[in-house]
């Protein structure tokens, strides 16, 4: 009753046995169809990924995704009860099943005072079949170490330790990143009396004049807002010493998050204390107006160390980067072996894929010049140019090489059906040379008489002019008009070969066309 309408989502819900089984289970007439099944999953996953990229600007699309296995961090701390010293295995939920993110974590490493590491795991799967379980193999994710933790200590030897602090995030993508680890640290620092009117104002002008400003303190650091801290994991079903020592981490972990709190309570207080005993001290002076200057001068004394005693301290923090390796255990980075191996199989496969071209190249070469010249062979413009022996030489190694082909040629080398193709090709070059040139000599002979009715034209002219006039020598009118003659007596025998060359050709072709009819 409480479902208003099902939507279909994805090409099974198609078939009409699954409609069926889903209206039996919601007990409703008809399933919502008003939406493109197939398409519903990837457009989501489109405007998705749009959202997330920076390279297009869309309209606000929430989706909040969850990480779908949780993710623990483990460590081993070293503890010592009685004189005797045990190691303890502790373990942290970072991200529980289905916490949504992007997010962000912070773990706190309380009794540590030297370098140690930590482990980033699987948490519990134990709502998975063996099955499911198999495709995980190894649980441990990442082993950090971390190092420069010792060296932090003895430099801020003075300050009261607040832990190693290890920020995670899991950005929208769902991976999970260490940002950074430092160690943090507490100092008391005297707050400065507060400057009068004139004084400040005397600061800032000569800033503003000389240019220079006071620098702030190194490795301050401000409370992180965005990120969460994880509660050390309690363990109440636990008995005996186990149990009250988690509960004492626990109730440690949870005064440090509070101690925020204490601080400013403290603050307050200690400022209203001081207020009173401003008050007081005023009284008392005005009191001790009459008094002698002696007992002024000690009176003064005295009011100026109780007010330093009394002024408010403040407390600062200090923030110290910690190294951190990462050692990742669940996918190995490839050796350089391997790359060179992957490198080596994807080139033999590329050489093979061209290869594989090349031959179709030529056995589709070889394929088509067989069936063009062939055809080709019962044209008109070549069989006026081949002589039936020629032309039945030709015919049958066409044949020849048609039928290996058809026994041979699709399991044949690209080597050998070159070797098929050059062979055709040098018995048919003359053939091809004569058609090809028979087809050019009209064109070519036109070309010849126009250039030479254009340098006749040119010399009849250029002997024309006067001879006060002439740019032209005799020498070089005399040897334009040799070349003219000799061209002109080459022309008239061509015309005379051409002639001779069509009664050849077409008693040929009246042989045949004889021969035939016979």
């Amino acid at each position: 009753e409480d479902i208003e309408q099902v939507i279909l989502v994805g090409g099974a819900t198609r078939v009409p046995k699954v409609q069926e089984v889903l209206l039996k289970a919601v007990g409703k007439e008809d399933l919502a169809k008003n939406i493109n099944a197939d398409e519903a999953a990837a457009m989501g996953a489109v405007y998705q990924a749009a959202a997330l990229s920076k390279a297009f600007k869309v309209k606000p699309f929430l989706v909040r995704d969850a990480a779908v296995f949780p993710i623990q961090v483990e460590f081993t701390r070293e503890s010592e009860e009685e004189g005797i010293k045990t190691l303890k295995h502790n373990k942290r939920i970072l991200f529980q099943r289905m916490a949504p993110y992007p997010q962000r974590k912070v773990i706190t490493f309380n009794r540590y005072s030297d370098d140690f590491a930590f482990y980033i795991n699987y948490g519990d799967l134990s709502y998975l079949s063996q099955e499911d379980l198999s495709v995980f193999g190894i649980l441990n994710l990442t082993t950090v170490k971390l190092s420069g933790v010792g060296n932090s200590f003895q430099k801020n030897a003075d300050a009261e330790s607040k832990g190693i602090k290890a920020h995670f995030n899991m950005d929208e993508s769902g991976v999970l990143l260490l940002d950074r680890v430092e160690s943090v640290f507490e100092t008391i620092v005297e707050e400065k009396e507060e400057e009068s009117t004139l004084t400040k104002l005397g600061n800032t002008i000569s800033t503003l004049f000389g240019g220079g400003s006071s620098e702030p303190a190194a490795n301050v650091t401000e409370p992180v807002q965005d990120e969460e801290e994880v509660p050390p994991e309690s363990d109440k079903d636990k008995e005996g010493k186990e149990g009250k020592e988690d509960e004492a981490e626990g109730k440690e972990d949870e005064a440090e998050g509070k101690e925020d709190e204490a601080e400013e309570k403290q603050d307050n207080s200690e400022k209203s204390s001081a207020e009173e005993k401003g008050q007081e001290k005023t009284e008392e002076a005005s009191s001790q107006t009459d008094a002698p200057d002696g007992e002024k001068a000690e009176n003064t004394e005295a009011e100026k160390e109780a007010e330093r005693k009394a002024k408010p301290q403040k407390k600062s923090k200090i923030s110290e980067d910690v190294t951190a390796e990462l050692i990742t255990n669940d996918i190995l980075d490839p050796t350089a072996e391997d790359v060179a191996s992957s490198k080596k199989k994807l080139q033999d496969l590329t050489d093979r894929d061209l290869a594989k071209q090349e031959r179709e190249k030529s056995l589709n070469s070889l394929e088509a010049f067989i069936f063009e010249t062939q055809d080709k062979l019962y044209q008109d413009d070549y069989q006026l140019v081949v002589t039936e022996e020629e032309k039945e030489q030709i015919s049958s190694k066409l044949s020849e090489t048609s039928e290996w082909m058809d026994e041979e040629g699709y399991t044949a080398s690209n080597k050998q059906l070159r070797e098929q193709l050059s062979q055709l090709r040098s018995l048919c070059k003359d053939m091809f040379f004569r058609v090809e040139e028979r087809r050019r000599w009209p064109e070519r002979l036109a070309a010849l008489n126009s250039r030479l009715n254009t340098s006749s034209f040119f010399l009849r002219s250029a002997k024309l002019i006067p001879e006060d006039d002439q740019i032209f020598t005799e020498v070089e009118l005399n040897l334009l008009e040799k070349v003219i003659n000799e061209t002109m007596v080459c022309g008239e025998c061509l015309n005379v070969f051409i002639t001779l060359w069509r009664m050849v050709v077409l008693l040929i072709y009246l042989a045949q066309s004889g021969i035939e009819k016979s």
